[in-house]
């Protein structure tokens, strides 16, 4: 059974969601106010790093960075490590 991790940050308006899902891979989901804007299966790294665009005016790029995706005895599942919106 697949096991599942969410992560949520809001910034301005806008609601930024990470989920991690554990299985043979792990399928890695970024949404913006609920809609997919990035989507990737990982199955051999431990960090990756998702990049979107919250579409507003001016729009604000965005990178979120996902760490400890490989399971260790006593450590974290999955964590967020930082969201990162900017202005362009």
């Amino acid at each position: 059974m697949a096991r599942r991790h969410q992560f949520h940050v809001a910034h301005d308006s806008h609601s930024i969601t990470v989920t991690v899902r554990r299985g043979h891979g792990r399928d890695i989901e970024l949404l913006v106010d609920g809609k997919e804007v990035g989507f990737m299966v990982e199955r051999a790294s431990d960090v990756v790093t998702l990049a979107s665009v919250i579409v507003d005016d001016p729009p604000q790029f965005f990178r979120v960075r996902v760490e400890h995706l490989r399971r260790r005895a006593g450590g974290p599942p999955a964590r967020r490590s930082s969201t990162a919106p900017r202005r362009s």
